[in-house]
């Protein structure tokens, strides 16, 4: 039976908050402001583009966010909600802090020194690699679809663009293996200490692309080209390390009910670690989609120094 007060009223249920109405429209209003910023700084069809992409991308990212819980996404059991939820927050806190920084504070080549844009191994054209293409080939020409091409040039182009694939990619697991596996080794309440990270990572990545720290050229239009240049090679870096992080957040080894509580414990063996199948094919992807970056990377460095 259905219970009743004293007065044979039966209670009301409290009512359900509509979080992803309510996070749409506040993803509504945070895409028409960006967009009208875009639209009168970058006059033409360019900026207003990309104001027609704000106005209509955050108002879905954040009706489906709502629609699926919210920030807890983030810590959602299933990996591909996870890394739905990851891109979805990531890129709102991107787009806040390059607009914050490109419109805002506007101070060139802030990040130009730090690790994000420098490289562990020293990031120039090899000498060798041309020079072993000039003696072995001389000036034998290869014919491509109707057009002639020097076979030296080719092994040139595209030896260096190989070679700085893997030195980038090396570079990269050097920071992916501490910031990424191992502090998925930790995690305080529901929040892995990769989550840190990422949040570090994405906000270093609006710093440098809203005040031109990166090593390549914007263009003319200085706000579409730091968004453009983003595209071609940023976004698929950072698009890798989420991958690899919302696939690992089950590394967890040792955990804590609290950031003060210290009641730390294990919560399973060391070794090995086991991947369920969605698990693998999301981590797999992640070393796939950071090899491709690594390869788009080089070749604009190739692009922009040989030619």
């Amino acid at each position: 039976m259905k219970s009743v007060e004293k007065n044979g009223v039966q209670p009301t249920k409290a009512k359900n908050i509509p979080w992803h109405i309510i996070s749409g429209i506040i993803g509504l209003i945070l895409g028409v402001t960006l967009s009208i910023i875009t639209a009168c700084y970058s006059n033409g069809v360019i900026g207003y583009l990309f104001a027609v992409v704000l106005i209509v991308l955050p108002p879905i990212f954040g009706y489906w966010v709502g629609k699926n819980g919210g920030i807890k996404l983030l810590f959602h059991e299933d990996v591909y909600y996870r890394l739905g939820g990851y891109v979805a927050f990531g890129l709102i806190l991107f787009l806040l802090t390059w607009a914050l920084f490109f419109f805002v504070i506007k101070q060139n080549n802030l990040l130009f020194d730090s690790m994000i844009v420098q490289k562990v191994f020293k990031t120039e054209i090899s000498e060798t690699i041309g020079n072993w293409g000039t003696k072995s080939f001389g000036e034998k020409v290869w014919k491509v679809f109707g057009k002639e091409h020097k076979v030296a040039d080719l092994v040139n182009t595209w030896g260096n663009v190989l070679w700085l694939t893997v030195k980038y990619f090396i570079n990269h697991l050097i920071f992916v293996i501490p910031f990424v596996f191992c502090l998925n080794f930790f995690r305080v309440g529901k929040i892995n200490l990769s989550l840190i990270y990422f949040i570090l990572y994405t906000i270093m990545w609006g710093i440098a692309i809203g005040t031109e720290s990166v090593v390549f050229p914007y263009g003319d239009d200085k706000m579409a080209g730091s968004l453009v240049l983003f595209g071609r090679y940023g976004l698929w870096i950072w698009f890798s390390y989420l991958l690899l992080i919302a696939s690992t957040t089950h590394f967890t080894w040792i955990s804590s009910s609290g950031w003060l509580s210290g009641d730390w414990k294990k919560e399973r063996k060391f070794w090995p670690i086991q991947f369920t199948t969605d698990q693998k094919e999301v981590f797999l992807y992640g070393l796939l989609f950071l090899l491709a970056s690594c390869f788009a990377e080089a070749r604009l460095f190739v692009h922009y120094n040989l030619f």
